[in-house]
């Protein structure tokens, strides 16, 4: 979720949509007991997890939850995106010329870290986050419950929402700082969990230019991801991450407003909302609706139908073209390459345009699976998904069609 709302807004949004847990809802920091949380029991370890409605984990990295993130410059931030860019410009040209020695990591990088601590903390949290995840075999949505997360917890209670604390220190903003490899994968063991990224504008904007891709390999692994208080490149940036980094990966962009339109475009397929805050979203992408809550039929039922449509359209077209061009090829031996046409051309013409008829109403109004089927049966979008209608042994199964009822013409035309 890409949103140029604040923090707290942004969690609460989130929250209700089912995209983070509930209880990571915005709290002011005064909520938040540092005494519920004790030290690290190794009794209380196999006690994690327990229960179905135990915390899930949530990486949030914020001016909120990051100390002295927010008194951060935003000049500094800036000079570390432009380094960045002249660094990754350098990058290309090293491979093109086939330097053997690549450049080096602009030292501006270190210099930053070690003037704000809160830069070295963000970046040390994404390449901890990103190790834990490798070692869970890289492609695990789950994560080790010590990743830095802000809890919630009841004042004078040594419980965090009902089950054992984890033994964190809390920070002033409530950041959970401190536990080893060991911990973490004694954590993981016993309490694998999914994944949840929070970040705002300036951990963005230093993520993106200093540890892409830590920053990009945890985020395309996360079950969720909220970006708080992003500006139009950012949403645009992130856009481009998923493609880059998501291999196969199709992006849809949804938005309703201005600061949405570089989003849409940046994506593989842009949906835009209308409504108050203007045309500009709608006018700039692929596809466009009235309500949010149309997406669900706009993808599961209409495009779903679609791609079923598509696919008999495209095999039939490689089924009838096939048949032709094959008696014609055959024909031409028979000819000693003569250039004799076996075709009249009205016939040629009347075999495409007798034919395209039966498809074209196939293409247009077949409904393999009644609407109400289809949206109660989300499993069904599956056969979109892994492209299981138009692929390559569907094609070379059409093409031994045409090849044996092209072979049965040319055989009974020579009989």
């Amino acid at each position: 979720m890409l949103t140029g709302d604040k923090v707290g807004t942004a969690k609460n949004i989130a929250a209700a949509c089912h995209l983070l847990p509930a209880s990571t809802a915005h709290t002011s920091t005064a909520d938040l007991d540092t005494d519920a949380v004790r030290p690290l029991d190794a009794e209380a370890v196999p006690q994690l997890g327990e229960g179905a409605g135990g915390e899930r984990g949530v990486l949030e990295l914020t001016t909120e939850t990051v100390p002295g993130l927010e008194d951060v410059p935003a000049a500094d931030i800036a000079a570390a995106t432009a380094a960045a860019a002249e660094f990754a410009q350098a990058l290309q040209q090293a491979r093109r010329s086939k330097a053997l020695l690549p450049p080096s990591a602009p030292a501006l990088f270190a210099q930053l870290r070690q003037r704000h601590s809160a830069l070295e903390l963000l970046s040390r949290e994404v390449a901890m986050a990103a190790a834990a995840l490798r070692e869970e075999g890289g492609g695990a949505r789950e994560n080790l419950d010590a990743l830095s997360f802000r809890p919630a917890a009841e004042s004078g209670s040594e419980h965090v929402h009902g089950r054992a604390s984890t033994g964190v220190r809390p920070g002033r903003h409530g950041l959970r700082l401190g536990f080893g490899g060991a911990h973490r994968r004694a954590l993981a063991k016993h309490a694998p969990r999914p994944l949840h990224l929070v970040v705002d504008e300036k951990a963005i904007d230093w993520l993106c230019a200093v540890a892409p891709d830590d920053f990009g390999f945890v985020a395309l692994r996360a079950k969720a991801v909220v970006a708080c208080r992003c500006r139009q490149e950012q949403k645009a940036q992130l856009v481009r991450m998923v493609r880059a980094g998501g291999e196969g990966a199709r992006v849809l962009a949804i938005g309703d407003g201005a600061n949405d339109v570089a989003m849409i475009k940046a994506a593989h397929v842009g949906v835009g909302i209308a409504g108050k805050e203007g045309m500009q979203a709608v006018n700039s992408a692929d596809f466009a609706i009235a309500q949010f809550r149309f997406l669900l039929r706009l993808l599961l039922l209409h495009g779903r139908w679609n791609y079923t449509r598509m696919s008999k359209v495209v095999l039939y077209y490689y089924y009838k073209n096939f048949v032709l061009t094959l008696t014609l090829f055959v024909y031409n031996f028979q000819t000693v390459f003569s250039g004799t046409s076996l075709y009249e051309s009205l016939m040629a013409s009347a075999y495409n345009i007798v034919l395209f008829l039966p498809i074209v109403f196939v293409g247009a109004l077949d409904q393999d699976i009644a609407a109400e089927t289809v949206m109660q049966t989300p499993e069904l979008y599956v056969t979109g998904r892994t492209n299981m209608h138009l692929n390559t042994p569907k094609v070379a199964v059409t093409m031994f069609e045409g090849l044996l009822t092209g072979g049965g013409i040319v055989a009974i035309a020579s009989a």
